[in-house]
């Protein structure tokens, strides 16, 4: 959805409009849209309850999962008690410095306000992490990840995983983040933390002595012999974690936008702020669940032993839990073992012979020239893997680049300035001014900062200052950090990927540079210098801590005087640029600096400064109250001057505007989705959602969610998509069957549901109307509950006064072919639905629907035909014997759903004997009963495999394994009064899956109103996903669906409504609306035994239509070229028979009760057939 949608209108004179203002429509990479509440949440990450920061609700917060050169719009609103901005540690924001988050570069969101970050992720890939950059805020969360995806034209230089895990380790203090930055500010040390977190849970129980009982902890989920991608992210104050998982190696792929050489790895030690990407191949034989540990390095107490950080990884074939002792760390004081693997990282080059056709392989060269035995070798970076563009601009060789400036940065702890605990760089405290310097830039502001930080630490006492790094445009950089500290530092740069060429102990000297690596050091945004211990050399020249924790001597003895890091930076890119600590105390103290970068040239490329901005300081004058700011989109901004010719052509062109565009498609902008939670990628169309009044005096509102036709939504076919019950939520088939996303579960309780598109969507050939019907059902209510009792017909009425407030909504769609769609009880729902339609077109109702026919799917139809169709359907699947078929069929004279004497009775408990244990909705799943799964998975075995196989799907991230207890009762057809809704079924009487022995399903068949009978609990309804989602207060705002305290937990079938079936047999619907030349195309999946095949086979032809259609598999000989390429592999998925009147009857081989559940891309086929009109 490109916030600049506007653009796309056609007329000459809107066309001359853009043309004179080429900035004003901004189109090619995709948008996506965001809206995220900061506020506190209470947790108990360390068993006792505190307030933490969370974003939308979860801690750690939402992951921004978007791919190379995306757009992306995040709305956030500050619902804390005091100003915040988001970082995004690790983004280039190429020449948008506005978008940073920092305090040099944004005023900060005041409490209760928004603000929308707009930014691109420009030529990157990779992992990282956003986090509150104000107030020590960090240390209380408000922090989640970052993945910037390849695009398709760029491959991964391995393999593409089984999945991909986040995780964030990092120290934690029970103490709120407000004590302790009062704490840092008056140099109290914060002492040991009060734990190690992993994705915001503490350690498992690994110790009854260490760790106390009551303390949530995470488990990932894996598969045995699948290799998954795990993101590592430190996202702690000040502590270095080394991270590792017992008896599994770490493959080390890439670090915060570099993919490296990939090399293993027992464990890793992860600096503040540093994030690494490594490959874990599930490889174990499970006989127990295995630890992942985070655990403190270069520290010297036993008090740390508590601080540790402890999650699960568990195979599902895992025999038992975790047991032993940890893995092993390397030793906790052994600067040099982290400094090694530091220096091991190495950029992923490519060997190749320097002849290949550099056009064809563009790779970025990393190395010189090697000559090997008279053939001429190049090391070349592999930048179709290892960067975000496949052809970079020139070969980039760093370590042959001349270096400009050099800056010899020399950091001390905290010291008295001013009578303030201040932390220092090259003697300066950084004093954050009132008006960030980048708004002071802007403004031509004098005073409020000086570009005269100094090269080196200057011979003066320390100070506070506004001092800023004066970098020259396209100037190769080259920053030597020096550790004056008794801790490890970590530095991060925003703005740019930096080379790290080079660290060793003692002082940099010009002679250090001797030892850089100018070949393939690894580029990335945060980089670590370690601090130094003293150590001798004990027998086996292994190192030996002396004397406990180093005192400054130590720094600067004769054996270790300190440790330095080297980095090379290329400022190429323009904006103002904050290089700080990563750890957080040394950060809050002052340890940081600005860094500015102008281009000379005038770039208009670069963001102006946005429209939104927020105004402090200096500049508050200008500042508007946020209730009279407007929210602009994330079309660029143009310039002043621009403004004013544009407002002029606005005036000119505004009747004209409104006439053509606003009468072509007037959609309520209300309406429009922006984001969906769980979903980080861009709508391939426009969703709407919201509520239709078909009552007011009663306060009847229903609930829609349409999806515009990712094809043409202009001439598509137009949908109404209706699910059964009768009180199931249309959103069954959103979410199961043919929406727009496939829905990835949660590998824990923890962790947060996925989206992903769904190839086989239904929207990619049509617009979509999912709807909530009746009231009471989903998230349609009523203010007057009496509505809650309906039936068929008041049913149809209502629904047939949604769809003309619907088209008076959305009347550019009038004109679009209108079908209506439904499966199960929506046999019911459809027909009579459809005949309200057509005596509203009869009498002239306004709007006019443009409706050209009807889907059903294994539908509710006739008492006689649905109550009749088991027993013939068990026989032809081979589920009873002939000789038991016939004596039924003898004994009850074909009449199975009334049994009118004894002896068929007993015919009919034998079948029901025989198919006891399958699964009513698809024969061919298991049939689950609660804790007595293993039992009824064995009485499905009974199938040979390849009669199973059948119903197998190939569906894109199935999630619902199971929906095997929502079934009617055998033989048990609906009849004329009151239908007993699922829940109501399932907990008053029995059904199959989960029956007493007992209880015969031929007395369910008398008894299935009588809903006193039973009160069994069933637990079988696997709508876990869809009910997360639903009742997440993110999802309801950003669908525009009322709160629980309103409309109550969404449920998949309500037991709120009373439902009468009022309207009798559909057959003599269907033989009126096809008679008017309504197309209608009825479909059953073929081992559904809920509403069998069998039953629809027998009704539509006793209609009496002519035969014109036989019954036959699908024949390619109709088919263009291309579509017999595509449908090689579909022949013989269905049969099907047509008939007069446009009236067609379909099976789907292999599939249940929910077609497009089981045979998603089958479904979407004959879907689009019957759609526009061509043979099934």
């Amino acid at each position: 959805m490109p916030g600049g949608a506007l653009c796309c209108c056609v007329p000459f004179f809107f066309f001359l409009l853009v043309g004179w203002f080429p900035n004003f429509c901004l189109g090619g990479d995709p948008y996506v849209f965001f809206d995220w509440t900061v506020s506190y949440i209470t947790a108990s990450p360390l068993g006792s309850k505190q307030q933490v920061i969370g974003i939308n609700g979860q801690f750690p917060g939402p992951i921004l999962n978007v791919t190379t050169n995306w757009n992306v719009d995040i709305n956030v609103k500050n619902d804390l008690d005091e100003p915040l901005l988001l970082t995004w540690n690790g983004l280039q924001h190429r020449k948008n410095s506005w978008q940073d988050g920092v305090s040099g570069t944004n005023c900060p969101i005041p409490a209760g306000w928004n603000w929308t970050y707009q930014f691109q992720v420009k030529d990157q890939i990779g992992s990282f992490f956003y986090f509150p950059s104000q107030n020590y805020q960090r240390a209380a969360g408000g922090y989640g990840g970052i993945i910037i995806n390849n695009r398709d034209v760029i491959p991964l230089p391995f393999l593409m995983p089984d999945g991909d895990i986040i995780l964030f380790i990092g120290d934690w203090y029970i103490k709120s983040h407000k004590k302790q930055r009062k704490d840092v500010e008056n140099n109290k040390d914060l002492g040991v933390p009060d734990g190690i977190l992993i994705n915001g849970f503490g350690p498992y129980r690994y110790d009854a002595a260490v760790v106390p009982e009551g303390i949530a902890y995470q488990t990932i989920n894996v598969e045995p012999g699948k290799t998954y991608r795990l993101r590592v992210h430190n996202v702690g104050t000040s502590t270095t974690l080394n991270f590792r998982i017992q008896n599994h190696n770490l493959v080390l792929v890439e670090t915060e936008g570099s993919y490296t050489v990939q090399q293993n790895y027992t464990n890793m030690d992860i600096h503040v702020g540093q994030s690494y990407s490594f490959l874990v191949t599930m490889d174990q034989n499970a006989s127990s669940d295995y630890y992942i540990v985070a655990s403190p390095r270069f520290v010297n107490s036993s008090d740390w032993d508590k601080a540790k950080g402890v999650a699960i990884l568990h195979y599902s074939n895992s025999l038992g839990p975790a047991s032993g002792p940890l893995p092993d760390p390397p030793n906790v004081l052994d600067t040099y073992f982290s400094m090694n693997q530091a220096r091991s990282i190495r950029l992923y080059c490519l060997k190749i012979d320097e002849h290949l056709d550099t056009e064809k392989y563009p790779w970025n060269i990393c190395a010189d020239y090697f000559n090997i035995f008279g053939l001429v070798v190049i090391y070349r970076w592999n930048v179709s893997a290892s960067a975000a563009r496949p052809n970079p601009q020139g070969s980039f060789k760093y370590g042959e680049i001349t270096v400009t400036e050099v800056y010899v940065i020399l950091n001390r702890p905290a010291e008295l300035i001013d009578g303030k605990w201040r932390t220092t760089l090259n003697g300066i405290s950084y004093l954050p001014p009132s008006t960030p310097l980048k708004l002071a830039q802007q403004f031509n502001i004098s005073g409020v900062y000086k570009l005269d930080f100094p090269y080196r630490l200057m011979n003066r006492p320390a100070k506070l200052d506004t001092s800023v790094i004066n970098g020259s445009f396209k100037a190769f950089m080259e920053i030597i950090f020096q550790n004056n500290d008794t801790n490890v530092q970590s530095y991060h740069m925003d703005g740019y990927a930096f080379f790290v060429v080079g660290m060793d102990f003692g002082v940099w000297t010009e002679n250090s540079r001797g030892t850089y690596n100018k070949w393939d050091g690894v580029a990335r945004s945060t980089t670590q210098m370690v601090k130094v211990v003293q150590f001798n050399r004990s027998e086996g020249g292994k190192f030996k801590a002396a004397g406990g924790v180093p005192s400054l001597t130590d720094f600067f003895g004769e054996v270790f005087p300190g440790a330095w890091t080297a980095i090379l930076v290329y400022l190429d890119n323009p904006g103002i640029w904050n290089l700080r600590s990563e750890n957080l105390n040394s950060w809050y103290l002052g340890q940081e600096v600005y860094m500015n970068v102008v281009n000379p040239e005038i770039d208009k490329s670069e963001p102006l400064l946005p429209d939104n901005a927020i105004y402090c300081g200096l500049l508050s004058p200008l500042q508007k109250d946020q209730a009279q700011r407007v929210k602009f989109s994330s079309a660029p901004s143009i310039s002043s001057a621009d403004r004013t010719v544009l407002l002029a052509f606005v005036i000119a062109f505004f009747s004209y505007l409104t006439s053509y565009v606003f009468l072509t498609h007037s959609a309520p902008q209300s309406a429009l989705i922006t984001q969906l939670p769980s979903f980080s990628g861009s709508f391939p169309s426009k969703h709407y959602s919201g509520y239709v009044t078909v009552d007011e005096s009663h306060g009847k509102n229903l609930f829609y969610y349409f999806v515009e036709s990712e094809g043409n939504p202009t001439k598509d076919p137009v949908v109404l998509w209706l699910n059964g019950g009768p009180g199931c939520s249309s959103f069954d088939g959103f979410v199961y069957e043919h929406g727009p996303f496939n829905f990835e579960a949660a590998t824990t309780k923890e962790t947060v549901l996925k989206l992903h598109l769904n190839p086989n969507s239904w929207s990619k050939v049509s617009s979509v109307i999912y709807l909530d019907s009746p009231a009471g059902v989903g998230l349609s209510y009523s203010k007057n509950e009496t509505d809650y009792t309906t039936g068929d017909l008041k049913t149809a009425s209502d629904t047939h006064s949604f769809l003309l407030k619907w088209f008076e909504l959305y009347p550019e769609f009038l004109s679009n072919p209108f079908f209506i769609a439904g499966e199960s009880y929506a046999g019911v729902y459809v027909p009579t639905l459809a005949s309200e339609v057509v005596k509203g077109i009869d009498a002239g109702v306004k709007p006019v629907l443009n409706f050209k026919g009807y889907l059903v799917g294994n539908g509710v139809t006739d008492p006689e035909f649905d109550g009749n169709a088991l027993v013939p359907f068990a026989h032809g699947m081979g589920l009873i014997s002939d000789e038991l078929f016939e004596e039924a069929q003898k004994e009850c004279n074909g009449n199975y759903y009334n049994p009118m004497n004894e002896t068929c009775n007993s015919k009919l408990a034998e079948v029901d004997e025989d198919i006891d244990g399958l699964n009513i909705y698809d024969i061919l799943e298991p049939c689950y009963h609660g804790t007595e799964a293993s039992e009824n998975m064995a009485v499905n075995l009974r199938l040979p495999s390849s009669f199973r196989e059948l119903g197998e799907t190939d569906r894109y991230l199935p999630v619902r394994k199971r929906i095997f207890g929502r079934a009617w009762p055998f033989r048990a057809p609906v009849r004329d009064g009151i239908v007993p809704t699922w829940p109501q079924l399932l907990n008053s009487i029995s059904v199959p899956c989960m029956r007493p022995a007992f209880y015969t399903y031929a007395q369910l068949v008398f008894q299935v109103i009588t809903l006193a009978t039973f009160s069994f609990i069933v637990n079988i309804v696997d709508d876990e996903i869809a009910t997360s989602w639903l009742n997440n207060p993110a999802v309801r705002k950003a669908i525009h669906a009322e709160e629980g305290s309103l409309v109550g937990d969404w449920q998949l079938c309500t037991n709120k409504i009373q439902f009468y079936h009022d309207a009798g047999s559909m057959i003599k619907y269907h033989k009126n609306l096809t008679a008017r030349g309504y197309r209608a195309l009825i479909f059953s999946g073929d081992h559904d035994m809920c509403v069998p095949y069998t039953g629809s086979e027998a009704w539509t032809r006793s209609v009496g239509y002519k035969v014109v259609d036989k019954w036959r598999p699908l024949d390619l000989r109709w088919t263009s070229c291309w579509e017999t390429f595509i449908l090689t592999d579909l022949i013989n998925y269905r049969y099907t028979q047509g008939y007069e009147k446009n009236l067609t009857f379909l099976t789907i081989k292999g599939a249940g009760h929910t077609v497009p559940e089981y045979k998603p891309r089958e479904a979407l086929d004959f879907y689009s057939r019957f759609l526009a009109g061509k043979p099934i």
